[in-house]
Protein backbone atom coordinates (compact mmCIF):
# COMPACT_ATOMS: atom_id res chain seq x y z
CA UNK A 1 0.00 0.00 0.00
CA UNK A 2 2.91 2.35 0.67
CA UNK A 3 4.32 1.81 -2.84
CA UNK A 4 0.88 2.46 -4.36
CA UNK A 5 0.45 5.70 -2.37
CA UNK A 6 -2.56 4.37 -0.49
CA UNK A 7 -1.11 5.20 2.93
CA UNK A 8 -0.66 8.89 2.11
CA UNK A 9 -4.32 9.50 1.29
CA UNK A 10 -5.82 11.89 3.85
CA UNK A 11 -9.21 10.15 3.75
CA UNK A 12 -7.79 6.61 4.21
CA UNK A 13 -9.53 6.25 7.58
CA UNK A 14 -12.87 6.22 5.74
CA UNK A 15 -11.67 3.03 4.06
CA UNK A 16 -9.38 2.25 1.15
CA UNK A 17 -8.83 -0.73 -1.11
CA UNK A 18 -5.33 -2.18 -1.07
CA UNK A 19 -3.59 -3.11 -4.33
CA UNK A 20 -4.56 -6.74 -3.60
CA UNK A 21 -8.24 -5.76 -3.30
CA UNK A 22 -8.67 -5.95 0.50
CA UNK A 23 -10.57 -3.17 2.29
CA UNK A 24 -8.68 -1.39 5.12
CA UNK A 25 -9.82 1.13 7.75
CA UNK A 26 -7.25 0.94 10.55
CA UNK A 27 -3.64 1.97 9.98
CA UNK A 28 -2.40 2.83 13.48
CA UNK A 29 -1.30 -0.26 15.48
CA UNK A 30 -3.27 0.70 18.61
CA UNK A 31 -6.45 1.25 16.59
CA UNK A 32 -5.88 -1.97 14.65
CA UNK A 33 -5.57 -3.95 17.90
CA UNK A 34 -8.51 -2.18 19.55
CA UNK A 35 -10.78 -2.82 16.57
CA UNK A 36 -9.56 -6.40 16.29
CA UNK A 37 -10.60 -7.07 19.87
CA UNK A 38 -13.90 -5.20 19.60
CA UNK A 39 -14.79 -6.86 16.29
CA UNK A 40 -13.87 -10.34 17.50
CA UNK A 41 -14.97 -10.29 21.11
CA UNK A 42 -17.33 -7.33 21.28
CA UNK A 43 -17.59 -4.09 23.14
CA UNK A 44 -15.34 -2.04 25.34
CA UNK A 45 -14.73 -1.78 29.04
CA UNK A 46 -16.00 1.12 31.12
CA UNK A 47 -13.92 4.22 30.47
CA UNK A 48 -12.36 2.95 27.21
CA UNK A 49 -14.52 5.19 25.06
CA UNK A 50 -15.99 8.62 25.51
CA UNK A 51 -19.74 8.47 24.74
CA UNK A 52 -21.04 10.60 21.92
CA UNK A 53 -22.81 13.80 22.90
CA UNK A 54 -26.57 13.53 22.85
CA UNK A 55 -28.96 10.61 22.44
CA UNK A 56 -28.28 7.60 20.20
CA UNK A 57 -30.55 5.10 18.45
CA UNK A 58 -30.38 1.46 19.59
CA UNK A 59 -32.46 -1.69 19.20
CA UNK A 60 -34.27 -2.69 22.37
CA UNK A 61 -34.85 -6.30 23.50
CA UNK A 62 -37.92 -6.53 21.26
CA UNK A 63 -35.97 -5.34 18.22
CA UNK A 64 -37.64 -1.92 18.17
CA UNK A 65 -35.54 1.16 17.41
CA UNK A 66 -35.43 3.45 20.42
CA UNK A 67 -33.48 6.55 21.52
CA UNK A 68 -31.34 6.46 24.68
CA UNK A 69 -28.64 8.42 26.43
CA UNK A 70 -25.28 6.71 25.70
CA UNK A 71 -24.40 6.83 29.40
CA UNK A 72 -27.39 4.54 30.08
CA UNK A 73 -26.19 1.73 27.82
CA UNK A 74 -24.79 -1.22 29.74
CA UNK A 75 -21.47 -2.46 28.37
CA UNK A 76 -20.72 -5.88 29.86
CA UNK A 77 -17.07 -6.79 30.27
CA UNK A 78 -15.81 -9.85 28.48
CA UNK A 79 -12.88 -12.04 29.51
CA UNK A 80 -11.66 -13.81 26.36
CA UNK A 81 -10.70 -17.46 26.59
CA UNK A 82 -7.87 -19.07 24.63
CA UNK A 83 -8.82 -19.18 20.96
CA UNK A 84 -8.00 -21.21 17.86
CA UNK A 85 -6.51 -20.16 14.50
CA UNK A 86 -9.94 -19.41 12.98
CA UNK A 87 -10.68 -16.99 15.81
CA UNK A 88 -7.24 -15.44 15.42
CA UNK A 89 -7.85 -14.98 11.67
CA UNK A 90 -11.15 -13.27 12.51
CA UNK A 91 -9.29 -11.01 14.95
CA UNK A 92 -6.82 -10.01 12.20
CA UNK A 93 -9.62 -9.26 9.74
CA UNK A 94 -11.50 -7.28 12.40
CA UNK A 95 -8.38 -5.20 13.05
CA UNK A 96 -8.26 -4.40 9.37
CA UNK A 97 -11.95 -3.71 8.76
CA UNK A 98 -13.87 -3.09 12.02
CA UNK A 99 -14.88 0.55 12.36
Amino acid sequence: MAAAGTLTKEDRYFGVDSPRGSRWYNFVPATYLECGLAGSFGGYSEGDRIPVAGPVAVLDAAGKLTVVDPADIDAPEYEPEPFDWDTFAHFLLSGQQYE
